[in-house]
């Protein structure tokens, strides 16, 4: 009996290949809300770590300063806050494709692991024939003799 081969083993490797990009380019957008949110809290932990300590000395001008880093700063947060919500709306519109994408690639890979057993119990027949037929050979030879 020949070897076994699988009809559609290209489109399989076409799929995975496939799934892999869709991996990528979610591990990319997840990477880059991970990023994102790591930029808040370093802002958080600025604005918390820069706040000017209430004493007779503090001139206006120092306040006045830190009032418009303060602004800044919530700016920057709200700004990165948006775009974190963008990111993670992109990485939902992925998923639905990465989805398809695994889906196809077990749904060949369920094929293959199908026919590869018919395979073998083919197989498994021809070689239990062959040693029938062996074994009849020996015994129908022993009886000449």
């Amino acid at each position: 009996m020949k070897a076994f081969q699988f009809r559609l083993e290209q489109a399989l490797r076409w799929r995975r290949t496939q799934l892999d990009l869709e991996k990528a380019k979610a591990a990319t957008a997840a990477a880059k809300i991970a990023a994102i949110r790591t930029e808040i809290e370093s802002c958080r932990q600025a604005r918390s770590t820069a706040a000017p300590h209430v004493n007779p000395q503090n001139s206006g001008d120092a306040l006045a300063l830190w009032g418009a880093f303060a602004a800044n700063n919530a700016k920057r947060i709200r700004d990165l806050q948006r775009s974190a919500q963008e990111a993670e709306r992109a990485l939902a519109a992925m998923m639905p494709k990465l989805v398809e994408a695994n889906r196809a690639v077990k749904l060949l890979e369920n094929l293959k692991e199908t026919a590869h057993e018919q395979w073998r119990e083919g197989f498994n027949k021809e070689l239990e024939a062959a040693a029938a037929d062996a074994h009849m050979f020996r015994l129908h030879a022993g009886r000449e003799r």
